[in-house]
């Protein structure tokens, strides 16, 4: 398809829109929802969704895009059913791949006004489509787009691994798409073997303190690493909402023992706020173990950690842990303060369960 035509189709595309936009205006329904998917269920449209999908159609973009235009529209359908059928139609492409379906079809989906509302089941007074037709035609390009950025990784690391934190670091620009690229990137990432990996990881780790964006590869690389020394240098350099969840992955990974020397680590050489964040992520796993139960109480005293300390230490203590507050709980320093919060915090929890 040359650039001529493209263009062609995108402004007749554009000129549906807006006719049909107008019509749907004009026809908006604010039903119940019982009401309004009875009134979906009332026709069989499985009928009119095979015609859309017969091979060869989905190829014709104008002429799906004008079927689906004729369907919003016929008079011998409700509304609801209308709607209904789109949706269904919508969403039977997603087992397709982006080159079997012409992109002047997603390109009128997820411009799709909605017709039918209903009330939202969280705020009556809110409402929402019935059928939400564009949501479900974006997240199809989305994992379209996800899929792509996965192969184009995943040839990247076969062939030229040292260019793979390149290509991630250009997924940075904070447009709305890097997110699912960055997604697909990683999704090659864990797929590749151990040697690739390590050495990705190797090079990301020189540039982490200046994009710390990287922490979320990381992230990865140190799900894959079973001695943790990445997961120690991610600990001291990473930066970022992308620790919490390798954090609450690697619990569910390492041995106890493991864990706990990890977290002694976390609290002697992390920076404040990753710290903060292994405590909360792996006490408990770890609230059993004497040796980590002791460390948390030492660290009551300590400005930047201890209250990350009480926190995890008020959540469902067992009887040594409470009598170790109670304890410490004497006095004005600031270990006892905080001691005094966790056993607040316990007692307001208990006080809460009983009420439920």
């Amino acid at each position: 398809m040359n650039l001529t035509r493209k263009t062609c189709l995108l402004l007749i595309t554009a000129a549906m829109y807006c006719s049909f936009d107008s019509h749907a205006q004009s026809s908006n329904l604010t039903l119940d929802r019982s009401a309004a998917m009875a009134n979906a269920r009332s026709v069989d449209t499985q009928l009119t969704i095979n015609q859309l999908t017969e091979p060869g159609t989905l190829n014709d973009g104008m002429g799906t895009v004008e079927k689906l235009r004729t369907l919003s529209q016929r008079d011998d359908w409700p509304l609801p059913a209308r709607e209904l059928a789109i949706y269904q139609f919508t969403r039977s492409l997603a087992a397709l791949t982006r080159h079997e379906v012409d992109p002047a079809i997603l390109d009128y989906l997820t411009l799709y006004q909605p017709q039918v509302w209903v009330s939202s089941d969280e705020h009556a007074q809110d409402l929402i489509p019935l059928f939400n037709i564009r949501a479900a035609a974006a997240g199809i390009k989305n994992n379209w787009l996800r899929q792509d950025s996965k192969l184009l990784a995943t040839q990247v690391i076969n062939t030229h691994p040292s260019e793979f934190v390149a290509l991630f670091i250009q997924a940075q620009d904070r447009q709305a798409q890097d997110k699912v690229v960055r997604a697909g990137y990683l999704d090659a990432l864990r797929q590749a073997d151990s040697d690739s990996v390590q050495a990705i990881g190797a090079q990301a780790f020189e540039q982490l303190r200046s994009i710390p964006e990287l922490s979320a590869l990381l992230a990865v690389v140190a799900q894959a690493d079973k001695n943790g020394d990445t997961i120690q240098r991610l600990l001291v350099d990473g930066k970022g909402p992308q620790i919490a969840p390798v954090l609450r992955s690697i619990a569910q990974q390492l041995n106890r023992d493991q864990l706990a020397k990890l977290l002694q680590f976390a609290v002697a050489k992390a920076p404040a706020e990753n710290a903060a964040l292994a405590i909360a992520s792996w006490w408990p796993e770890l609230s059993s173990d004497p040796a980590t139960r002791q460390l948390l109480l030492n660290t009551l005293a300590y400005p930047e950690l201890g209250s990350a300390a009480a926190l995890a230490l008020a959540d469902k203590p067992n009887v040594q842990t409470i009598h170790e507050l109670q304890q410490l709980a004497e006095g004005d320093s600031l270990a006892a303060k905080r001691a005094r919060i966790a056993l607040d915090i316990d007692r307001q929890n208990l006080i809460r369960e009983q009420l439920q």
